[in-house]
């Protein structure tokens, strides 16, 4: 048994490893967003011009948070179950 709590330890580490890289991602991709939008405005280029990539931007950031929000709900519970 004691076996089992080192083990879901050491998983829940490497959980808020993945969590922390998953929020840099989230950040990262978001920081993406905001210097597109604001290249399109300083050069005074079409909206048009950079819609894709905004469309594009905002879908995988939404993947990432949704991504996000699986580990939370399937993770935390499975390893606190373990732990106990």
């Amino acid at each position: 048994m004691h076996a089992l709590t080192n083990t879901s330890r050491i998983i829940a580490d490497e959980l808020r490893k993945a969590e922390r890289s998953i929020n840099l991602a989230a950040r990262d991709t978001a920081q993406f967003l905001l210097t597109t939008l604001d290249a399109t405005e300083v050069h005074r280029l079409s909206p048009a011009m950079a819609h894709r990539t905004v469309k594009a931007t905002v879908a995988a950031l939404t993947a990432i948070v949704d991504g996000q929000d699986q580990m939370v709900m399937r993770a935390h519970l499975s390893i606190e179950k373990a732990g106990r």
